[in-house]
């Protein structure tokens, strides 16, 4: 006898929703005249705020559920209360990030007109996790009736040069001149998927290569203390995401100093001896720290000789790898002497201890180097 688990499956949307019954959260909704979800595993946030600096730089008004530097509020919630960024009601043009775990079921009670899909291109996870994994998390057919924005295509860019900051691509019939805004594949991927949901809106090439110019780099590094001749750089990653990770260790791998890096990005359930929760960290790229400047990578916590064992598997050498089984151990072992810089990965989770972390570190090179 087939299960009937509708009523599990109904509360836990009420749950997602704030309360209310999947029914219940889609209605009375007013819809915009110019709706788009931006979903995908990698890079939402980044593609919405870009987007959301160039249409406020052109003087654009819209709606969307950014609410913090790395927060968001339900889609239907913001919909419901049809509210711009201004303050004005029945604002034409909604941009909502939406999780890609949800996008199916919300398509499913109110359709897009523009769906900007972040990472859907074959070749992503060749280089950043499992293809067999993202494979099975876009199911692509589901979309066939919405008009789709992806990275699949790569045929508009004709040129990036990382020393300038520039990046050429072709629109329609002409080349266009663009600041870039990182370095990294996945940045040139995010600003690229950017620009072309901005043409799809109506922007011109003036409006958004003007805007560009005064928007902010992406970055990995979150925060720089500076002390005496010593950085430490607060970088933020995502437990057990392959993807993260990897573009923070590309990041720090392009790098042209003497340095350190910490591993803490790792959720707190792997603190516990008996789990075995692991397997993601063999679908991360850690080459990057194999350049002659990382001079030490200490890793942190209960899993540390994980990270060890799967630094040795990526060529790191066995000299360069530091385990600290207790996370607070990282402020004596750390080789300050031999490094400029040092870089903390850390996570929601452990965000909390890598701070603690941090201000020892900072109050050990202050006595080192004799700074009062």
């Amino acid at each position: 006898m087939k299960k009937n688990t509708s009523g599990f499956k109904d509360s836990i949307l009420k749950w997602i929703k704030g309360g209310k019954t999947a029914e219940e959260a889609f209605e009375h909704i007013q819809r915009p005249e110019k709706l788009v979800f931006i979903t995908g595993t990698k890079g939402k946030t980044t593609v919405l705020k870009l987007v959301g600096h160039v249409l406020r730089e052109s003087g654009r008004d819209f709606m969307w559920n950014i609410t913090g530097e790395d927060e968001t509020e339900s889609p239907v919630s913001v919909l419901r209360a049809g509210k711009s960024i201004s303050g004005q009601s029945g604002c034409g043009l909604a941009l909502m990030e939406v999780d890609e775990r949800e996008i199916r079921h919300i398509c499913s009670k109110i359709a897009p007109d523009l769906l900007v899909y972040t990472n859907a291109y074959s070749n992503y996870w060749d280089q950043k996790g499992s293809l067999e994994g993202v494979e099975k998390g876009v199911d692509m057919s589901a979309f066939e009736n919405i008009k789709m924005i992806s990275n699949e295509g790569k045929d508009k860019i004709v040129s990036v040069d990382t020393a300038k900051m520039t990046l050429v691509l072709q629109m329609a019939e002409k080349m266009e001149i663009y600041r870039l805004l990182g370095c990294t594949k996945a940045d040139l991927d995010n600003e690229v998927l950017a620009i072309e949901l901005l043409y799809q809106l109506g922007l011109t090439y003036e409006e958004i290569a003007a805007a560009l110019d005064s928007a902010e780099p992406f970055t990995i590094c979150r925060h720089v203390d500076t002390v005496g001749s010593k950085k430490v750089f607060m970088c933020r990653g995502e437990e057990q995401s392959p993807a993260v990770c990897a573009h923070v260790l590309e990041w720090i791998g392009r790098q042209s100093d003497d340095c350190a890096v910490v591993l803490m990005d790792y959720k707190q359930k792997e603190q516990v001896r008996a789990s075995e929760n692991t397997a993601w960290l063999y679908e991360v790229d850690y080459t990057p720290l194999n350049r002659t400047g990382v001079r030490q990578v200490l890793t942190a916590g209960n899993r540390c000789y994980d990270y060890w064992l799967r630094l040795l598997l990526a060529g790191i050498h066995e000299e360069r790898v530091t385990c600290a089984l207790r996370p607070e151990d990282v402020v004596k072992l750390a080789d300050i002497d031999e490094v400029e810089n040092i870089y903390m990965i850390f996570t929601r989770e452990t965000r909390a201890k890598a701070e603690e972390i941090k201000e020892h570190l900072l109050q050990r090179i202050k006595k080192e180097e004799g700074i009062k």
